[in-house]
């Protein structure tokens, strides 16, 4: 993603990322301006344990993916919805990629 949005911006396109705040400084610096997400779990650093998942600590793969689904993908759809919905408001968009499988 920091590719793509590094590739934009070079090319003169305005490119706002809306992501966890732990992707700040690698979207700046390819000249991305930058929300943070307000509603949904987020990610302050790259730690491990920071991430809402912790698929590690499950004993076995759907119990892994059931947390993946309630933690990130279905559980706070609402709320990612909600927060780019804030954004489009603060910052209206023609074109929209998304990194993330989120359903919201």
């Amino acid at each position: 993603m920091v590719a793509i949005v590094s590739r934009l911006t070079a090319r003169g396109h305005s490119v706002h990322v809306v992501s966890d705040p732990c992707n700040r400084e690698e979207f700046e610096a390819v000249g991305a301006t930058f929300a943070s997400w307000r509603r949904p779990p987020v990610r302050v650093d790259r730690k491990a344990e920071s991430d809402p998942v912790r698929d590690w600590e499950m004993k076995s793969p759907p119990a892994a993916l059931a947390r993946l689904r309630d933690r990130v993908l279905v559980g706070p759809a609402l709320d990612y919805a909600q927060d780019l919905l804030e954004e489009f408001t603060r910052q209206p968009a023609d074109v929209v990629i998304a990194n993330d499988v989120l359903l919201g």
